[in-house]
């Protein structure tokens, strides 16, 4: 009987399991060495700087120049009309005046001519006149026993009629009401010349109405000014895109100006008409920025860079010439300056150390303010070796 060849099958019943371990661990390994990852973020330490500069502004530059410290300038001349209605601040009393009569009382020993136009009646603060010359004022008599006596009426002229010096019934006075009595040539002698209220001055009403005051006017043109120079300027910077425009270096021409209706008039809003002439020193703030960035990084050694994020410009413009389109610019200029990090040489020295280590390494460079380390996944204790596994990253 033939003898049977010996089975291969105990030998194949162990590949399957020595290839799996194999696979398992080659996942293992890559697993290890792939999958870890570190990812550092740095904060670069800042310092603030200061700068004043003089930029002269002048029409006639071409080009900026930081080393001049020089930027073109451009005048700008426009007409702009338009109008625009106000209100009016003024008030009018237009109520009626105040009238009656008065009788006069003259205890001087001579006969009196008292003249409308140089006299004048007052009573509680206010003034009254004479509608007309009051003449034949014969010395006022008494009559009866001294300390008893009484005034003669028949020694009194007939009352005289007044008006007040304006509509109001604040000018209302009872009958008897004493009125004092100035004259120009007469002076005021309370005691020897004074009136007295008939039967009442009456009729006067109270009536306010709003008025148009050459106030009015005046602020109403201003306001139509700075309203047109708004629009001009608007108008200014849509054609001129960056152009900037300082209210020192505008002037506004009044071409036209007119209001309707005019002072006095009773209204309650007026209208104002105008038309001006703008003319304006204008200048690029790009410029401004470019000239004075420059400026700073030339002086700046390698590490060390201006940061765009942070700077900020106060300009003001000091002796303006529109005629010759020049001007001088104070810019005060506040910023930051970052360090720049050498990043491929801290990769290589973090590579396999520990996240202590790692602080220890970034803080140790003047730099560097903070850092923050995190590894990946949570087993890693410590950087991987390969570079491309490490990220390092600056917070702002």
């Amino acid at each position: 009987m033939p003898q049977q060849p010996p089975s291969d099958r105990p030998r194949f019943k162990w590949r399957i399991p020595v290839a799996i371990v194999t696979m398992i661990a080659v996942i293992a390994a890559g697993l290890f060495v792939f999958l870890p990852q570190a990812h550092i973020t740095v904060k670069a330490r800042t310092e603030p700087l200061t700068r004043d500069f003089e930029i002269k502004l002048d029409q006639s530059a071409q080009v900026a120049s930081s080393a001049d410290l020089v930027i073109p300038g451009k005048i700008i001349e426009r007409e702009v009309a338009g109008q625009n209605k106000y209100t009016a601040t003024g008030t009018k009393n237009v109520g009626k005046t105040a009238s009656g009569f008065v009788t006069i009382y003259n205890f001087s020993k001579t006969t009196l001519i008292l003249k409308k136009d140089t006299t004048e009646l007052t009573a509680n603060g206010r003034k009254y006149y004479f509608t007309q010359d009051v003449g034949g004022i014969r010395p006022t008599a008494r009559i009866g026993q001294p300390g008893e006596d009484e005034i003669d009426e028949t020694s009194l002229i007939p009352p005289v009629p007044v008006v007040g010096a304006g509509p109001g019934d604040e000018y209302n006075l009872p009958a008897n009401a004493r009125i004092e009595i100035k004259n120009e040539a007469f002076g005021a002698q309370p005691q020897t010349l004074y009136a007295t209220v008939s039967e009442g001055i009456s009729g006067g009403t109270t009536k306010q109405v709003k008025i148009v005051t050459a106030g009015d006017i005046e602020s109403g043109y201003q306001a139509l000014s700075r309203e047109l120079l708004d629009r001009a300027r608007a108008d200014l910077a849509a054609a001129n895109p960056g152009a900037k425009i300082l209210d020192n270096a505008v002037t506004v021409q009044v071409l036209d100006q007119k209001a309707d209706p005019a002072a006095g008039a009773e209204a309650q809003q007026f209208s104002v008409n105008a038309r001006v002439k703008i003319k304006a020193l204008t200048y690029d703030e790009d410029e401004i920025r470019e000239i004075i960035f420059l400026r700073i990084k030339r002086l700046l050694p390698p590490e060390k860079i201006l940061s765009d994020d942070t700077a900020n410009f106060d300009v003001k413009m000091n002796a303006v010439n529109l005629d010759q389109g020049q001007a001088a610019l104070q810019v005060h200029f506040e910023g930051d300056i970052v360090y720049e990090l050498d990043k491929a040489g801290l990769l290589e020295k973090v590579r396999g150390k520990s996240a202590e280590e790692i602080r220890e390494i970034f803080l140790s460079k003047p730099e560097i303010e903070s850092l923050e380390v995190q590894f990946s996944p949570f087993w890693v204790k410590n950087a991987p070796s390969l570079r491309g596994k490490i990220r390092i990253d600056t917070a702002g």
